[in-house]
């Protein structure tokens, strides 16, 4: 069986190539990009807090 080489920007080992995708498909679901300046409080005018919230959680989850 042939090995497959991955891009070098993608997880090398089987377990971490699962968070990666676990870690996008959270960020995908989870952000509503469709209502991105309709939510307050707003960050600097423009970055919603759930956006922020999102990004503390993918980090605290890693």
């Amino acid at each position: 069986m042939k090995k497959i080489h991955l891009p070098f920007w993608l997880p090398q080992t089987k377990r971490a190539l699962v968070w990666y995708v676990l870690f996008i498909l959270i960020f995908v679901l989870y952000n509503d990009f469709w209502s991105w300046g309709t939510y307050q409080p707003l960050i600097g005018g423009w970055l919603p807090g759930w956006f922020l919230y999102d990004i503390v959680l993918i980090i605290a989850y890693a």
